[in-house]
């Protein structure tokens, strides 16, 4: 609390009494010339009312202005907050970056140096394995399997979803021959590459 904060507390705790003193002055010589009873005890009950809110007034903290000093201090501590926000999502972006250059050398090393690129970037291509297949689109949802001439013919489905009559439907079809991946349908978008 700083000395003018002090100065005007003692001058209002000053004045304060003085009109205290007056008011109980005033009510005492009231009962002493028989004023009306109900006045005097609204004015004894307002005093009572006055010196209960001062009471809980006194209690609350007086809300203090920052000085220079700290208000530079709290500019400090956003700037330091700042740093270590950008500070952090580089380390994380670092991570990130890391843990993508380890799956890719991994699909390199499973795959060579041009099949393990397109699986790392998960690119579709005709005469990929179904191993390759499930590195780039994951567990498929359907499998519908033809056998017929010796031929093994498969279709997998991928992107379940159901309509709101509960039919089922799937946003991604590849279709595979004796192991090898032949074409794939984009179901949404009706794209296409059959061979």
């Amino acid at each position: 609390m700083g000395l003018f904060d002090k100065l005007r507390k003692a001058s209002d705790n000053f004045f304060d009494g003085l009109k205290n003193n007056a008011v109980d002055k005033a009510l005492s010589e009231a009962r002493e010339r028989r004023v009306n009873e109900e006045l005097l005890r609204k004015k004894e009950n307002k005093k009572r009312e006055k010196d209960e809110l001062e009471k809980i007034l006194s209690k609350m903290p007086i809300i203090k202005t920052p000085s220079k000093e700290e208000l530079e201090e709290i500019e400090k501590r956003k700037k330091i907050e700042e740093l270590e926000k950008i500070e952090r999502n580089e380390r994380i972006k670092i991570i990130e970056k890391e843990y993508r250059d380890k799956i890719k050398s991994e699909f390199i090393k499973k795959y060579g140096e041009e099949i393990g690129k397109k699986i790392y970037k998960k690119e579709l291509f005709v005469g990929m394995t179904l191993e390759m297949l499930k590195d780039v689109k994951g567990k498929h949802s359907e499998k519908v399997e033809n056998v017929t001439n010796g031929k093994t013919k498969v279709k997998l489905y991928y992107e379940k979803s159901t309509n709101r009559l509960g039919n089922i439907s799937y946003g991604f079809e590849v279709s595979l021959e004796n192991g090898l991946v032949v074409g794939w349908k984009d179901r949404k978008n009706r794209g296409t590459k059959e061979i």
